[in-house]
């Protein structure tokens, strides 16, 4: 390795490191529902996806789910996944209305910086 690349080495590693976690905790996506209108959707960070793995017996896992990604604008949770009252709530929307957002949810990344933040 040439003293060149020796001293370029840090630097590249530096920027890329710095680009990948630029793109830590973005913000809500919007996601229109007709019967609702418009709403948002959390993107799944890796710790979501790690503290939402459900056993399979857990009846209300797609509920559960649900409540961690609806959200305001500004990224408050509208509800707690955590919250029995919360989740049995969730569980009696119809199923057509809480399919687009688990959708959506599921096909969402965090946009680039810049980027036009629309229904996609």
């Amino acid at each position: 390795m040439s003293e060149e690349q020796i001293v370029a080495e840090p630097l590249l590693v530096a920027g890329l490191r710095a680009r990948i976690l630029a793109r830590a905790n973005p913000a809500p996506v919007p996601v229109d529902i007709p019967a609702w209108g418009r709403v948002w959707v959390r993107v799944l960070t890796v710790a979501d996806v790690d503290e939402a793995k459900a056993a399979p017996d857990d009846k209300l896992r797609i509920a559960r789910s649900a409540a961690r990604v609806l959200c305001t604008e500004a990224g408050t949770m509208l509800f707690n996944a955590d919250n029995p009252d919360d989740v049995a709530a969730i569980a009696t929307l119809p199923w057509v209305d809480l399919q687009q957002v688990l959708q959506r949810a599921e096909q969402t990344t965090a946009p680039p910086v810049g980027a036009d933040q629309g229904n996609g």
